[in-house]
Parts: structure tokens; C-alpha cells; sequence
């Protein structure tokens, strides 16, 4: 099965303003410092162990999700054009 999953305050908890310039991609961070949700990295290696593939779905920038994701063991796919409000009410 493939499980799509979103990154900030899914999976991490990082949608604080502080956070904006790793998103963009403009400043490194300590991958071991990012603050996940209680449960996220069990609940991917369960999935994992399954056989199921994951993929990271973010609209953040590659140096901010990639580490992320290498961390958790998942692919990811970063700077993707995801809906939200904003965007769909223009």
C-alpha cells in the first residue's frame, strides 16, 4: 500500500514561525532536534515492517524535508504545489 503523508504538525511538530527559514530552506537545523509527534516514528516503522511504502508529501524545501526524511526512512517529495485555503479560494 502507499501511505502519503504531510510533514509539519503531522508528523513533526514544527509549525511554529521559528521553523519558516528551514522550511525555505534558507538555514541548516539539527536533524536529531526536530520535535515529532508522540507516536509518528513507531507508527512508520510499523508500516514499514508491513511492507507498505511511504512517502513524505511537503510543500517545504528539499533541505528542510529530505533529512526528515532520510531520518524516518521514507521517500519524500518536496516543494509539491498542495492545496490550501489560500489557494483555493484564489
Amino acid at each position: 500500500m502507499l501511505i502519503i503523508l504531510d510533514l509539519d504538525g503531522t508528523i513533526i511538530n514544527t509549525v511554529h514561525p521559528s521553523w519558516k527559514p528551514y522550511k525555505d530552506g534558507q538555514q541548516d537545523y539539527p536533524v536529531a532536534q526536530i520535535p515529532l509527534f508522540i507516536g509518528a516514528k513507531e507508527f512508520i516503522a510499523s508500516r514499514n515492517h508491513k511492507g507498505d511504502s511511504l512517502v513524505i508529501a511537503s510543500d517545504s524545501h528539499p533541505r528542510y524535508v529530505n533529512p526528515i526524511a532520510d531520518m524516518l526512512g521514507v521517500e519524500a517529495l518536496s516543494l509539491a504545489d498542495k492545496p490550501n485555503n489560500k489557494k483555493i479560494l484564489e
